[in-house]
C-alpha cells in the first residue's frame, strides 16, 4: 500500500547487556556447531524484565522526538509470554506510558503475528495515521524470553532470540522519516511448520523448555522440505516487490535493508542470495551482537541507522520481515531529516 503522507514522528529502542557467544558456548548453553553455523558475536539479555516494561519504556524516548503528539491509537506486538495471562498488554503500555491515556478515549491493539508482528504493526498503525486528522498513532514490540520455558540457544535452530524492545509514533505531519509504502501477504498452509501437535485444551508446561525444533520435525516428516523452502523464499521476494512498487522504486535504489536479526545460514540463502545484496547493505554486522528480538527486529533497527547517522537525508531504507504462521511484511522508508 502506498502513503502519502504517514511520517515516523519519533522512533527509539531498548536493548540489554550483550551476553558473549562463546561464553554460552563455554557454559554449555549453546551448541558449539550451531554456534559456529549461525555465526553471531552476542546477544542482547535483559534478566528479569517484563516485555510491557520494556515497550513502555521506549515508546517515552520516542516521544521525546520533537513536539508533544497527542496519542489516539497505541498498537503492541510481542512473541511470547508479556507479563500476565488473561490480560490486555497494549492497555497496559498505555497506562504506563502515556498519562492522559483514559482523558483521550485511547484505543488499545494488539497484533500477534509472531517476527512479522513488528511491520504488521506498522503497517496497520500507518493505516490509522492516514485515517486519523487529529493524534497520532504509537506502535510498540517487545519480547523477553526467559528460561527455563524458552531457552534461547537451544530452542529453535538458525536464531537466537533475544530481549529487548522498539517504539514508533505515526503522523500525518512531516516528522524525521516518511512511510513510502508497507505490504503485507499471508500463507496459513504452512501454519503447522511451527505447530507441533497443536492446538491443545491447557497451555503448555511452563516448566518445560519449548522445543520449537520437535515441532518442525513433525511437519517436515510429511512434507518436502523443497516444498516449504520453495513457499518461504517465493514470499519473502513477493512482498518485497510489493512494497517497492508501491513506493515507486526499485531495488538498487534503496540504500539499507533491515532483515530479520537471524544466523548467517538463514541470512545467506532466504535475504542475501535471494536479492543479490551485499552484506553492507544490510544491518547483519549489528544484528549479530543482538541477536532476534522477537518482533522488533525491524524497528530497532531502523532506529539504530537513524540514531548512529547511518542513513543521511534522503535515504531509503527497505524493512523486511517473517513470521511463523506464515506472514511476510515489508515497508519502505525515506528518511527526510
Amino acid at each position: 500500500m502506498k502513503h502519502d503522507d504517514v511520517y515516523i514522528t519519533g522512533i527509539a529502542s531498548v536493548l540489554g547487556q550483550r551476553d558473549p557467544v562463546r561464553e554460552a558456548v563455554a557454559r554449555g548453553d549453546y551448541d558449539p556447531d550451531d554456534a559456529a553455523e549461525d555465526d553471531l558475536e552476542s546477544i542482547s539479555v535483559i534478566p528479569g524484565a517484563a516485555p510491557t516494561e520494556l515497550a513502555a519504556r521506549a515508546l517515552g524516548e520516542a516521544l521525546s522526538f520533537g513536539e508533544d503528539r497527542r496519542i489516539d491509537t497505541l498498537i503492541h506486538t510481542g512473541i511470547h509470554f508479556q507479563g500476565q495471562d488473561y490480560w490486555t498488554p497494549a492497555a497496559h503500555i498505555a497506562r504506563t506510558a502515556l498519562p492522559d491515556a483514559a482523558s483521550s478515549r485511547l484505543t488499545t491493539l494488539e497484533i500477534r503475528q509472531a517476527s512479522n508482528g513488528g511491520l504488521a504493526a506498522l503497517h496497520t498503525g500507518a493505516l490509522f495515521a492516514a485515517a486519523n486528522s487529529g493524534g497520532a498513532v504509537a506502535v510498540t514490540a517487545a519480547d523477553v524470553f526467559a528460561q527455563p520455558h524458552f531457552d534461547r540457544y537451544r530452542s529453535d535452530k538458525g536464531l537466537v532470540l533475544a530481549d529487548g524492545a522498539a517504539a514508533v509514533v505515526l503522523d500525518r505531519s512531516s516528522g524525521i522519516a516518511a512511510v513510502r509504502s508497507s505490504a503485507l501477504i499471508g500463507d496459513p498452509s504452512l501454519e503447522p511448520l511451527y505447530a507441533g501437535d497443536a492446538p491443545r485444551p491447557l497451555p503448555n508446561d511452563p516448566s518445560t523448555r519449548l522445543d520449537l525444533r520437535g515441532r518442525k520435525d513433525i511437519y517436515l516428516a510429511d512434507h518436502p522440505i523443497e516444498e516449504a523452502i520453495a513457499k518461504l523464499t517465493g514470499a519473502t521476494e513477493e512482498v518485497l516487490r510489493i512494497a517497492l512498487e508501491d513506493a515507486d522504486c526499485k531495488i538498487d535504489q534503496i540504500d539499507r535493508f533491515v532483515f530479520p536479526n537471524t544466523g548467517r545460514g538463514i541470512a545467506e540463502w532466504k535475504f542475501l542470495s535471494q536479492y543479490g545484496i551485499d552484506e553492507d547493505r544490510t544491518l547483519w554486522k549489528w544484528g549479530r551482537t543482538v541477536g532476534h528480538i522477537g518482533a522488533a527486529d525491524q524497528l530497532a533497527g531502523l532506529h539504530h541507522l537513524i540514531s548512529t547517522g547511518a542513513t543521511p537525508k534522503g535515504s531509503l531504507v527497505a524493512l523486511c520481515s517473517s513470521g511463523i504462521g506464515f506472514n511476510w511484511g515489508a515497508a519502505i522508508i525515506e528518511i527526510i531529516a
